[in-house]
C-alpha cells in the first residue's frame, strides 16, 4: 500500500509541475481513452486510492459517548482512532459528558478503541465512506 502512495503522489508531483505533456492513452475491453496528461493522472490515481481517490476531502464526523462499566459517562477517557491501513492514529479526551469527536476524517477503514486508567474498550472496526456523519459509542470494560 505504501509504494502505491508513493507512485500516486510521484505521478501527481509530475503532473503538477508539467512534466507530463502528452496526451495518454488507456486501453479497456469497452475502446480506447484518450486523456490530456493532467486528467489522465488525476484519473489514474483516483482509481488506485482504495479511499476514493485524490479528490477525497477530509469532511468526516465520527463522534460518540463512552461510558464505564457502570453505564456513567467516562470522563476524560481517551479515545483512539486508527487507521488500519496506514498505521496513522489520533487521539482525544472525552468531555464531562463522555462525549468525543474526531474531525476532518478520511474516508477509509479504522479501528477505534477507548481507555480510562488501565481499564479499556474492546477495540471496534469501521468502515468510513463519503460526507457521513458517524456515531459510534464504546464502552470501557474490566479486564
Amino acid at each position: 500500500m505504501r509504494m502505491r502512495i508513493a507512485i500516486l503522489t510521484a505521478v501527481l508531483a509530475v503532473a503538477s509541475i508539467g512534466l507530463a505533456r502528452e496526451p495518454m492513452r488507456f486501453q479497456a475491453a469497452a475502446g480506447t481513452l484518450d486523456l490530456p496528461s493532467s486528467r489522465a493522472v488525476l484519473a489514474l490515481a483516483e482509481a488506485q486510492s482504495p479511499s476514493g481517490g485524490v479528490a477525497s476531502t477530509p469532511d468526516i464526523t465520527i463522534s460518540g459517548k463512552v461510558k464505564n462499566q457502570k453505564g456513567k459517562p467516562a470522563v476524560a477517557a481517551t479515545v483512539t482512532l486508527r487507521d488500519t491501513v496506514t498505521g496513522e492514529q489520533r487521539s482525544t479526551k472525552t468531555d464531562k459528558r463522555g462525549r468525543y469527536s474526531f474531525a476532518k476524517v478520511f474516508p477509509g477503514e479504522y479501528s477505534l478503541s477507548a481507555s480510562l486508567q488501565d481499564k479499556k474498550s474492546p477495540s471496534k472496526d469501521i468502515s468510513v465512506h463519503h460526507t457521513e456523519k458517524l456515531q459510534e459509542d464504546l464502552r470501557i470494560q474490566n479486564d
